[in-house]
């Protein structure tokens, strides 16, 4: 929740990225609802939150698969215009 309004978002987003690298699935489905709520609040760190996300879609845990896919629909649908 914090994390979208610092100055060092982007920092933030590395340090959740090396945790998605080295923990459990657990931790890994914590991380990608962090990195969503953090590409929903600020749209200039979309693009990157995608690409950081786009290989767990294919992770070998189900339930981190589950939230990479929901966390990057959440985020590429937020970004299509409305109409």
């Amino acid at each position: 929740e914090e994390a979208a309004g610092t100055e060092q978002c982007g920092k933030v987003v590395r340090y959740i990225y090396n945790r998605l690298i080295l923990e459990n699935a657990r931790v890994r489905v914590t991380c990608i609802e962090a990195l969503t709520k953090i590409a929903m609040k600020v749209p200039s760190m979309a693009a990157g939150v995608l690409k950081i996300m786009a290989p767990l879609r294919a992770d070998s845990d189900d339930e981190t698969r589950d939230a990479a896919a929901i966390g990057c629909r959440l985020i590429e649908d937020r970004g299509r215009p409305q109409g």
